[in-house]
Order: structure tokens, then C-alpha cells, then sequence
């Protein structure tokens, strides 16, 4: 009769030991990789005061209160653009790492603007998406290179979104509904996410927002006149920023509107303090992914519960007691996994991970602490 793999793990303790060693080993690396950790604090910005611009290391550029204006001019046309002249000082950077954003946390937005490795990522909330602007996203291939200037443009108009890179249509979604459903308490960023762990490493130059959709004759002008040239915006223009101040906390609108939305540069960490406990799906009903996220969970934790179940029980089968001490440890092996998670700007923690995790180590001990009829 074949050896079980649980009395072949009894048996010989010498390869138990390193294989668990290995395990937690590969667990740390899956569950924290990539290793790009920053504490709070570590917020700085750059003016180029030379260029007209500003460089995000590591900040938040937010506005001083939830941008009622533009809700409002927006919502009532049921249409706008948002240009920006930028450019990263990495490839690299994930997320999507938020440009501009419109949101209140990771999960809802108005829209967002971002950049996943070499593509541009817009994520904007209509009728026909859901509230963290996703089914469907747009995403444009090979825009972002290191140390490279971009012109880029959202136009909303009529139910269809596209976006211009460097005066030239690079993508469009149609059928996308009306605006709605914005939510006007949500505060305008740059350069993170207003949980503070998206951020977007480089330079803005140019961040110009319009309640009316920008012509394809418009954006072309707009390109070619370049991020320091003085450009007739024309009507429309809610909010504008051309990064002149050079120096200080805050950044000024230009547009001259009734009620300029001012920026403020805050720390790195946590803003809005809406960090939601249990992550809402992307759509309506189960989403499978987050379906797929929970028994992927499950599954990692399994082994780390047969393990710890093999080294207590001796030969005989585990009580309820050593059943509930395993799932202690993987839980509490779990939270610290979660909080280094939250440290990671590239990483979401959640507590639906911790009772995944637990489940697995439960299901682990269950599986491989029922003894062996010889008393291996």
C-alpha cells in the first residue's frame, strides 16, 4: 500500500522541516512581493520652477474640499474632457498609479486616469460601469516610457469616451450611459489614489479640466503649441493648472471661475480614512475574480495548516482545541501579511484575505491531523 504523503511527512522530519521552511519562505514572497514598501512621512514634491511643472515622489496633490463646481457644471452638460501634459519617471509603476483622480478610495471614483506599466488605464463611472469606473475600463497600449512627455486627453461625449495621445485618437469605448450617478463628495488628486497607495511617480506640467467635450482640431492645437505655451482654452474651462506657484503647499486654479479649486500637497499615507473593511466587487452579483481571489486564499494556507498540524498531533488524530490553535496561527500569521500589505503601494490588504487564510489553515489541519491507523 502506497505511503501517504501525511505518514511520509511523519516519517521523515529532516525533509518536513526544510519543506516547511521553503514553504513560509515562498508564502512571504507571493503574499508580499513586490517589496516596495514606504512609511508614512516619506511625501515630497519637486517644483520645476524653471519648466512650470512639479515632481511627485512619493505624494499627494488634493483638492481642499470636494470640487462641488465641477460636479455640478459636469453632471449638468453630461460631458467634459480633462487634458494633462505629463511625464513618468518610471515604466514600471502599477495600480493603475493614479495621474489625476476623482474618488473617494480604491473602490469608487468619478474617473481616474493612470498608468499600468506602458499603458494608460481610464476608469470613469457612468450608468453602464460600476462605481470604480471598471466593466469596461479603457486601456491604451505602449503610451508611458521613462523620462518620455506626454499630451494626454479624455473626452466624454454623448455616451462614448475616448482618449488622445500626443494629438492622436488611441482609443474609444461607446454605450457608456450618462453621469448621474457621480458622487459630489468626492475630493480631486493627483498623483495617488486618496488612500494613498497608488501613487504615480514623475512630472505634471499641465492639468486642464473642461465641462464640454474638446474638438479633435482642439486637442491637436493644444499638442502641438506644448506644456508651456500660453493656449486659448475657449469656454468651458472649469478648473486649470499650470503648476507656476514654484514654491509652497498649495497649487493655484488659473481657470478663473467663480470659485477656484485650490490644491493642497498632503502626506503619503491614508487621506480620506474610507478605506472600506470588506472590498466591494467590480459589478453587480458575485464577481469572479474576487471569487477566484478568495479560494486562492483558501488554497496558499492549506499546507501552512497541514504542516502545523503534522508537527502537533504525534501520531494521533487533532482534537478541536489543536484545530482551533492552528487556525490562530494562520490567522495571526495572516494579519501581519495584511499589514505589511498596507505598507506596499502596490498592494490591497483586506480582512476577507484574513478569513481565507484561516479557512485554508482550518481545512489543512482537518485534512492532515486525523492520524493513521498504524500510529505513524
Amino acid at each position: 500500500m502506497p505511503m501517504t504523503l501525511a505518514k511520509l511527512l511523519v516519517v521523515n522530519r529532516t525533509l518536513w522541516r526544510w519543506g516547511g521552511a521553503l514553504y513560509v519562505g515562498l508564502l512571504g514572497v507571493i503574499l508580499l512581493a513586490p517589496f516596495d514598501f514606504h512609511l508614512p512621512g516619506e511625501a515630497d514634491v519637486q517644483w520645476l520652477r524653471d519648466e512650470g511643472g512639479v515632481e511627485l515622489r512619493f505624494t499627494t496633490i488634493r483638492s481642499l474640499y470636494p470640487p462641488v463646481r465641477l460636479h455640478e457644471a459636469i453632471v449638468a452638460q453630461n460631458h467634459f474632457s480633462v487634458e494633462l501634459w505629463a511625464e513618468p519617471t518610471r515604466t514600471e509603476q502599477r495600480g493603475p498609479a493614479r495621474l489625476v483622480s476623482y474618488s473617494a478610495d480604491k473602490f469608487h471614483r468619478n474617473f481616474t486616469i493612470g498608468q499600468e506599466r506602458d499603458e494608460l488605464v481610464v476608469r470613469l463611472r457612468t450608468t453602464r460601469t460600476d462605481l470604480n469606473g471598471k466593466n469596461p475600463e479603457l486601456r491604451v497600449a505602449d503610451v508611458f516610457r521613462s523620462g518620455e512627455l506626454r499630451h494626454i486627453v479624455v473626452v466624454f461625449e454623448s455616451g462614448t469616451e475616448q482618449v488622445y495621445v500626443d494629438g492622436q485618437k488611441r482609443g474609444e469605448l461607446s454605450d457608456l450611459g450618462d453621469l448621474t450617478n457621480w458622487d459630489s463628495t468626492y475630493f480631486l488628486l493627483l498623483g495617488n489614489e486618496a488612500t494613498g497607495n497608488r501613487p504615480w511617480l514623475g512630472r505634471l506640467f499641465v492639468l486642464a479640466v473642461y465641462d464640454r467635450p474638446l474638438s479633435q482640431s482642439e486637442i491637436l492645437r493644444h499638442y502641438d503649441a506644448g506644456p508651456s505655451a500660453r493656449v486659448d482654452r475657449g469656454v468651458g474651462l472649469t478648473a486649470l493648472y499650470t503648476f507656476e506657484t514654484g514654491q509652497g503647499q498649495r497649487v493655484v486654479d488659473r481657470s478663473g471661475g467663480a470659485r477656484p479649486i485650490a490644491l493642497e500637497i498632503v502626506g503619503s499615507r491614508e487621506i480620506s480614512g474610507r478605506v472600506p473593511l470588506i472590498p466591494p466587487g467590480d459589478g453587480p452579483g458575485l464577481d469572479w475574480r474576487a471569487a477566484l481571489d478568495v479560494v486562492a486564499n483558501i488554497l496558499i494556507f492549506i499546507p501552512l495548516g497541514g504542516l502545523l498540524a503534522i508537527s502537533v498531533r504525534g501520531g494521533r488524530a487533532l482534537g478541536w482545541r489543536a484545530v482551533l490553535g492552528v487556525a490562530a496561527v494562520a490567522a495571526c500569521l495572516s494579519i501581519v501579511i495584511e499589514l505589511a500589505q498596507y505598507f506596499s503601494w502596490f498592494r490591497t490588504s483586506s480582512w476577507i484575505d484574513v478569513v481565507s487564510n484561516t479557512v485554508g489553515g482550518v481545512l489543512g489541519a482537518a485534512t492532515f491531523g486525523r492520524g493513521s491507523p498504524t500510529g505513524v
